[in-house]
């Protein structure tokens, strides 16, 4: 949502590439984001072993990016009820 787009939009202005993970069904690519939607798991996995930093809402990318060695902000409350 609007959360997320502000996120987004904050760290492309301080210098950041970001990279947009996921699935297209949980929203759509979020603007000054890079399109890494829909890649799959294994290419998901290849790609957090180059990131700096992964934020995400609970789910599978959270722990890939632990099996991956990547660190990670987790936004609980994101996708769910605390």
């Amino acid at each position: 949502g609007e959360q997320w787009e502000e996120l987004a939009r904050l760290l492309v202005a301080t210098g950041w590439s970001v990279l947009q993970l996921g699935t297209r069904k949980e929203g759509p690519l979020l603007p000054g984001t890079l399109d890494y939607l829909d890649i799959g798991f294994r290419r998901s996995a290849a790609v957090l072993r180059h990131v700096d930093l992964l934020v995400c809402h609970v789910g599978g990318l959270m722990h890939l990016s632990a099996a991956m060695g990547t660190p990670a902000v987790v936004l609980y409350g994101a996708a769910e009820h605390p």
